[in-house]
This record gives structure tokens, C-alpha cells and sequence, in this order.
């Protein structure tokens, strides 16, 4: 016959330890039952743990023999008081002390996460890290000393290691990154996955005995090595292309950061791999040209295509290549050992692509009489465009009428021949005409622009339906910032910003797109962005942190968001506003002032399921937001500029807008 217990603490107290490396057990006082020896072994059937253990009856006369629960002790089984043994049901944990010391690794990954230079000149290897999180440090520094071992690939290393005083707070734990040593003293080699466990312990005994479970204590997970981006060459094929003279214009780059390497794991530069390099080109499907790169050499060509950022363009003449179908294959023979293998071919057919990327109304400025009408050409193909004349087209019309049918409220159009500017006929150049006043139409209106309209220019088939745009009219601003490109990505989402009065810029008028954003114009660029109401009334939340005052601009930013839970500041009681943000840090923010779905799915090799962040990790490919380096790493602890948050609330707006 079973008899359900729940033990009160006021009443009495069952204590367990269960301390694998003592000898002795201890009666508790006032505990019915204790530990007896140091041993466990599996239960009959293998349902559960017998722990034995002794029984003091004289401290609990009510108890008999029956099932034993108390789930604030983490305790739970049936208890033989004849023998004294609990048969457990559940984990038995050695201290349930909420204010007890308690560390576990929580991720293990393979990277370069240190803050020294990378000189490719020289071998650098990637390491192991251990993620090593502590709950409830000791006070006395010297205490807070973890025992690491890693074994992976059947190899081993061990590491004392003590937490340090600056550690990042995930989830109530202080974590820091261990290395652990270079992946090349375990046999790791580059593109591949091994299983990998991490295992810790409190090195003061006086601790481990006290520390709060010891059933995290390992983690075991799979970890993939990845090509070191930062010490590997990258060959690609950048451009192919037709210029107005009739010549083939190849540029191939290396997009990696250093000279080009031997088939070794992180050997450097080696001339012999430079003799085996290959450049082919194919035109209409026939092999037309083989470069071999030493041959190249000692002709005098310069290849600067094989250093860090370097790239080099190939001129194909003598030849009517109109039309043709070419591709480029750089590293043929693939004696290049590359960080990315997939971009060494480019195909492309060499026929131009004119296209009207944008239209909207402009502001008059002081002086002038009439807002004017803007629209945007380029040339997206593979050609330049070498008809000398061509016909530009615009109209007009009320919103939701039949353009082929209706009368415009005004149109008009150009020959291309009486243009000042005609760069948008180069490959890749665009130009803005602005000269149309606006007349008879205004904002709501939706305009039709058409470039080419004779279909003078003979153009990629598939592609020519793009000659036209239809579009809802809009006034825009000029472009305000000096050291903005607008003909950019990141230019054209600082832009949509600025005209959404999310971003304003710097005093002296520039955006400084390329500086590191702090903490306070993240919060700032977000909540705007999110169109909350930061009322001037929450700037005395700012107070509670040292080094915040309630009377700047940034204050009433920073109270909406400790306010809504978006940030929070430092146990050191201070906000550190002028701080910098990653990525890790930012999409938690956004997430959170944006009110965002999260969980979402998400393929990255450098995101453990149990980081802080992994809940907002699935926003970057959710919304294309850009900030990833690639589908399989998200580089979490990258700091974000000015531009990098720019265009991905630019990309978050184009996916939700549409």
C-alpha cells in the first residue's frame, strides 16, 4: 500500500546530497532520511535510480513506508524504510539552494573569436570554444574556478580557467567563450562535422560539493568546422560584359582576405599553385580561351586578382560578340583552395537591359516655380546600349483608370540623342531625369514611364517587359547626406528613412553610414521606426541609471525601452549608452519594440538553440534583413554600423509593405 507525502519546510526538511566524490554522508538536522554511501545504481527495469540511504524514524514517527514527493527539493520515489533506499522517480539533484553556485557549458563552436589582427602571411588556426555559463559566482573572484575538458575526434584537452570580471549575462548566467585550443590538435578538418562533448567542474571542492546540479555539468553536440573566411583567398567572376567599342570585358577579384593558398590547411601563399591557375572563358557553349595564369606572368600581365581585394579585367577584341552567350570559369582546375568555391563561374548573355527604376515627384526648392516629375533608367544587362537615339516616354493618369485607354492628365517624352546625360546606356550606370514640371497631376496620381519605346534597342528577350513602370506618385527629398550614394542599396534605405523621419543624421549634415551605431541610436532608429510614442514623460526612468541624464534627446528613448522590456541595464547599475550593438543584440531589440514573431526557422551553424538570442535569430532570413554573412553563419557578435541597421528596417518595410 502506497501513502503520498508532501513534506512543508515548516514542518520538516528533507535534505539530499548527493556529492559523488565524498565518502561520508551527513544527517541534515531535522531530516528524516539521508544519503548513505556515495554510490547509485539503476533501478529493476531501468525506470529510475535506487539512491541507498538511511532512515531516522525518531524525526519523522508519521512516516511509513510509501511513495515520498516533494517537488521543492527535487525529490521524488518510493522510499524503503526497512533498508533506508529511495527509489527515485525523477532527478535527484544535489542542492536545490536557489542562491547555490551552479555551472554548465552551454554551446561549443569552432571560429576565430579573438580580437588580435589576422596577418595571413603566417599559419592561424580556428579553435575550439567552450560557451562556459555560471549561475550565482562566488563573491570572491579566486573561487570561480572551472575545470574544462573537450573531447572531440578522440582527442582531449583540459583547462583550468577562471570567469572573467567582464562576462556577457544570458538568461540570469554569466557566459564567456573558453578556447580551448586550435582545432589542429584534435585532427578537425575544415568542412566537416564532429561530435564534440564539453564537460566542467568547480575546481574549489568546498563549492563542487555545494554546486546547485550536477546534471548539466557535460554538454555532447555536433559542431561543424568552417572554411576560415578571414585567413583564405575567395576567387570570383564579378562582371562579364559588352562595351560600345564591341570587346568582352571579363573582371575577376579576390573576395577573400588574403593571397592566394595552397590545398594545406591554412598554408601560405605558394608559387607553384599560382602555375596550375587557370582562366576560361566559353563563348555560345566552345572553350575560346584558356589563361594560364604563370603564362600570364611572364608575358607581363599583372595579377593583381591574387592578392587580398585584388582584381584584374580581361579584354576580348576582334570579334561580333552581340548577342553571345558567354562564361567564365576562374580556377578551372580548382588548384585554389578557396573559402567559397561556388562563384567561380558567371554566365551571361551579352545584350543590354534598359530599365525604369523608379519615378516620384521632387519638391521645388527656393527660386524655382514648378515640383517636377523624377524617374530613374539603368542598365541592368550585359551591354552597353549603341543606338544613338531612342525614345523616352511618360504619362499621367488619375489612379485606377485604363492607361491604354484614357486620356493622360499630361505626358510628353525624350530622344535620348538630346540628352545631357545618357550614362543609364553603360553597363550598370543609371540616370535621373528631373526636368518634367509637375502640371495637371500631383501626389496620388500614378505615372507610366517607358524607355525604348520603338524597341530600338535590341535587349535581353526575357527581360524587356521591365521597359515600363507604373507607379503611384510620391514626393521625395532630395538626397540630404554628402556621404550617401544613393544609387546604393544602403543609399536608398538611408534615404527611405530619412523620408519616413526616422533618420535625421549628424550636425555637420552627413549620416556617417559607416560608423558603428551605440546603443541610444539603435533604440532611437527602432522605436521611431516602429512608430511608438516615446513621450517626453518617460525620460525620468533614465534616472535610475548612473550614467544617463533625463534632459538629453536620447532620454525618452531610453525610458520607452526599459519601460516595454526592450533593454535593460548593467548589474553595474549604469546603461552604457555610447556602447556598441551586434547583431545578436539588435534583432532582440527589434523583435521586442516591433512586437515580432519569434522561433522563427533559421539554417546558421553559429547559433546554438540555447543562446539568448536564438529566439530572434529566425528574423534575418524571415525578412531578408541582410545582416547575415551567409545562410550558414550569422556572425552574432559583429558589431552593426549606421548602414547595416539602415537597410535591414529598409528590408523588414519592403517585405511587410508589399
Amino acid at each position: 500500500m502506497y501513502y503520498s507525502l508532501f513534506f512543508k519546510k515548516t514542518k520538516r526538511l528533507l535534505a539530499v546530497f548527493v556529492v559523488l566524490s565524498l565518502f561520508v554522508t551527513m544527517f541534515p538536522a531535522g531530516a528524516a532520511w539521508a544519503l548513505a554511501t556515495n554510490e547509485t545504481t539503476d533501478a529493476p527495469g531501468g525506470t529510475g535510480t535506487t539512491v541507498p540511504g538511511q532512515f531516522d524514524p525518531e524525526l519523522d514517527p508519521e512516516l511509513s513506508t510509501g511513495e515520498v514527493e516533494d517537488s521543492s527539493e527535487g525529490v521524488k520515489g518510493n522510499l524503503d524504510l526497512e533498508s533506508g533506499d529511495l527509489q527515485l522517480d525523477s532527478e535527484l539533484t544535489a542542492n536545490q539552494d536557489p542562491n547555490a553556485i551552479d555551472v554548465y557549458p552551454s554551446a561549443i563552436s569552432i571560429g576565430n573569436k579573438e580580437t588580435t589582427s589576422i596577418d595571413p602571411m603566417y599559419n592561424i588556426y580556428d579553435s575550439f570554444y567552450v560557451k562556459v555559463c555560471v549561475k550565482n559566482p562566488s563573491t570572491d573572484p579566486t573561487q570561480n574556478v572551472f575545470t574544462v575538458t573537450l573531447t572531440a575526434n578522440g582527442e582531449w584537452a583540459e583547462k583550468d580557467s577562471t570567469m572573467p570580471a567582464q562576462t556577457l549575462l544570458v538568461d540570469g548566467s554569466y557566459c564567456y567563450d573558453l578556447n580551448m585550443g586550435h582545432t589542429t590538435e584534435f585532427g578537425i578538418e575544415v568542412g566537416k562535422t564532429y561530435e564534440a562533448n564539453a564537460a566542467i567542474s568547480i575546481s574549489p571542492q568546498e563549492l563542487q560539493n555545494s554546486e546547485w546540479s550536477k546534471t548539466n555539468n557535460d554538454l555532447t553536440m555536433d559542431v561543424y568546422s568552417p572554411y576560415p573566411e578571414e585567413v583564405m583567398s575567395d576567387l570570383g567572376v564579378s562582371d562579364i560584359y559588352l562595351n560600345a567599342d564591341g570587346a568582352i570585358l571579363v573582371k575577376v577579384i579576390n573576395n577573400g582576405m588574403a593571397i592566394l593558398q595552397t590545398s594545406g590547411y591554412y598554408a601560405v601563399d605558394d608559387v607553384t599553385q599560382r602555375k596550375a591557375g587557370h582562366t576560361k572563358i566559353y563563348i555560345n557553349g566552345e572553350l575560346k580561351y584558356d589563361y594560364n595564369w604563370e603564362d600570364e606572368k611572364n608575358a607581363g600581365h599583372i595579377q593583381t586578382f591574387l592578392y587580398e581585394g585584388g582584381e584584374m579585367e580581361y579584354m576580348l577584341q576582334g570579334g561580333d560578340y552581340s548577342g553571345a552567350d558567354v562564361k567564365v570559369v576562374i580556377d578551372s582546375e580548382n588548384s585554389v583552395y578557396e573559402y567559397d568555391e561556388t562563384n567561380n563561374e558567371l554566365e551571361a548573355k551579352l545584350l543590354p537591359d534598359l530599365v525604369v527604376k523608379d519615378v516620384y515627384l521632387v519638391k521645388a526648392e527656393l527660386g524655382e516655380e514648378y515640383d517636377t516629375l523624377a524617374f530613374k533608367l539603368a542598365n541592368e544587362g550585359h551591354a552597353d546600349v549603341t543606338a544613338e537615339s531612342g525614345l523616352i516616354t511618360w504619362g499621367v493618369y488619375v489612379k485606377g483608370s485604363d492607361m491604354n485607354a484614357a486620356e493622360p492628365l499630361n505626358n510628353g517624352g525624350y530622344d535620348w540623342a538630346n540628352l545631357s546625360d545618357t550614362n543609364f546606356l553603360l553597363y550598370k550606370q543609371s540616370t535621373v531625369i528631373d526636368s518634367v514640371a509637375v502640371d495637371y497631376f500631383t501626389r496620388g496620381d500614378v505615372a507610366k514611364i517607358c524607355v525604348d519605346s520603338k524597341d530600338e534597342v535590341g535587349e535581353i528577350a526575357e527581360l524587356s517587359e521591365d521597359n515600363c513602370l507604373e507607379k503611384q506618385l510620391e514626393y521625395r527629398s532630395t538626397n540630404p547626406f554628402p556621404d550617401v550614394d544613393e544609387s546604393t542599396l544602403e543609399g536608398q534605405a538611408v534615404l527611405d528613412l530619412y523620408n519616413r523621419g526616422i533618420v535625421k543624421g549628424y550636425p555637420d549634415g552627413t549620416f556617417k553610414g559607416e560608423n558603428d551605431i551605440n546603443r541610444i541610436e539603435a533604440l532611437k532608429m527602432l522605436i521611431e521606426g516602429a512608430k511608438k510614442e516615446a513621450k517626453d514623460s518617460l525620460s525620468s526612468r533614465a534616472s535610475n541609471l548612473s550614467d544617463l541624464q533625463t534632459d538629453q534627446w536620447y532620454s525618452k528613448y531610453v525610458g520607452f525601452a526599459l519601460g516595454h522590456g526592450i533593454v535593460r541595464g548593467y548589474p553595474d547599475g549604469t546603461f552604457k549608452p555610447l556602447q556598441t550593438v551586434n547583431k545578436a543584440e539588435w534583432l532582440k531589440m527589434f523583435a521586442l519594440t516591433f512586437g515580432l514573431t519569434q522561433n522563427l526557422g533559421y539554417s546558421f551553424l553559429d547559433v546554438s538553440a540555447d543562446d539568448y538570442f536564438a529566439p530572434y535569430a529566425g528574423l534575418e532570413p524571415y525578412y531578408n534583413l541582410m545582416l547575415a554573412d551567409s545562410a550558414k553563419y550569422l556572425n552574432p557578435g559583429e558589431n552593426l554600423t549606421r548602414y547595416d541597421v539602415a537597410v535591414a528596417l529598409y528590408q523588414y518595410y519592403q517585405a511587410t509593405e508589399e
